[in-house]
């Protein structure tokens, strides 16, 4: 079973966590979640809770050294998608999951095929050099970035995610992490997730569980 924990020297920056494990029975598109989807896209664009959210994990990583406008986060990504393109374009279950999670609370989110992931996982700051190598951006430069790592290194970020523990159509079993920065209302949070995991058709393995700040 998968535990994360935060490292004590992100702490000053108050990050937070809520992950959890699901069940996969399919990876093929249900247009009850694509429905969910769609609903989540139109309300981002006017929400300001979306829009604090953004803010909060940007003004987080300007303050670890980084450029946020050069290194955009994804929930922000999806949400510039949706002002440009006036949707989003359903992929599979669990990548669909993940954007109507993000584009409800303005927080960025990963899902990680847990057959690739380690038991004990740690949210800490990528060190000066380290690299990992993304799905869009290549060998991606995380120094200083909040990145999710076990073992081999690390595998998730607010701005990308790994090869090594992406999802794909053989994948059973998923990792959710929301990362962000402050205060959380886990009850709030946890009605968008329950409805997500509801209608998405999926199995919760374990509940949502905040880390942090």
């Amino acid at each position: 079973m998968t535990t994360i924990s935060i490292d004590h020297g992100l702490t000053k920056y108050q990050p937070f966590l809520i992950y959890w494990l699901v069940r996969v029975a399919s990876s093929q598109p249900n247009s009850s979640l694509q429905g969910l989807l769609t609903e989540a896209a139109n309300a981002s664009i006017h929400s300001k809770g979306v829009a604090d959210s953004i803010e909060r994990y940007k003004a987080a990583i300007t303050a670890m050294g980084r450029n946020a406008s050069r290194y955009r986060i994804s929930s922000e990504a999806l949400v510039r998608r949706v002002r440009k393109e006036g949707s989003i374009r359903s992929i599979n279950r669990l990548v669909d999951a993940n954007n109507t999670i993000s584009l409800r609370t303005g927080w960025p989110v990963g899902c990680y095929d847990t057959q690739a992931v380690a038991s004990s996982v740690l949210l800490r700051q990528g060190a000066t050099g380290e690299h990992m190598l993304t799905l869009g951006k290549g060998e991606f430069d995380v120094s200083n970035l909040p990145v999710l790592a076990d073992g081999a290194g690390p595998f998730g970020c607010a701005v990308s995610d790994s090869q090594r523990a992406c999802t794909s159509d053989n994948t059973l079993e998923g990792l959710f992490v929301i990362y962000g920065f402050g205060s959380v209302d886990l009850e709030e949070a946890k009605s968008v997730i329950d409805r997500v995991i509801s209608v998405g058709g999926f199995e919760y393995i374990t509940a949502p569980e905040v880390v942090g700040p």
